[in-house]
């Protein structure tokens, strides 16, 4: 009998380590415990929409990067939607994905200070203030392309395309 409690004791652990035991992601010392018990990634930074927060993890050599989608659910309080293993990759360490009516952004490369965002009808700009960098941006440009993820409506857009420019404006290829 004994032998069944100890069983279940690191289980529950591991439930209550990162704010999550009841289904839920509380805080910031939840969002990183999620990162390091699910993802073994380090938090690097979140973003949020209207309706959902990024949450933007980085393996210790940066290599790696995932975003987590999390349904908001009140103040420092959220539910995990889904795991983004392969964001889009925009040059080397810049990413996004199609989140909330816009896309989530996440740099880590000390030449980007901006990403341009370029659609049919019209461009935009975000200056990169910091490295790991990680930002929200809600989409005005085009028509919507809507798909379903986990029973939610997500949009993205046709025709869009994402810069990472250096310091002089030019565009970051590697």
């Amino acid at each position: 009998m004994m032998r069944k409690y100890i069983a279940v004791l690191p289980i529950l652990g591991m439930l209550m380590l990162g704010g999550c035991s009841d289904g839920q992601i509380h805080g910031t010392d939840g969002l990183t415990g999620f990162g390091r018990e699910a993802l073994d990634m380090e938090l690097a930074g979140t973003a949020s929409g209207s309706s959902y927060t990024t949450a933007w993890y980085a393996s210790a050599d940066g290599g790696t990067v995932q975003a987590a989608v999390l349904a908001i659910k009140g103040r420092d309080t959220w539910e995990k939607q889904s795991v983004d293993a392969s964001p889009s990759k925009i040059c080397s360490g810049v990413y996004y994905i199609v989140v909330d009516h816009g896309y989530s952004f996440y740099a880590d490369n000390t030449d980007c200070t901006r990403i341009k965002i370029v659609g049919s009808n019209g461009s935009d700009q975000i200056d990169v203030t910091e490295q790991p960098f990680v930002t929200y941006w809600k989409n005005t440009f085009e028509p919507a392309v809507t798909g379903r993820v986990d029973d939610e409506v997500t949009v993205g857009s046709v025709g869009m395309t994402f810069y990472a420019l250096d310091r002089d404006g030019n565009v970051i290829n590697s």
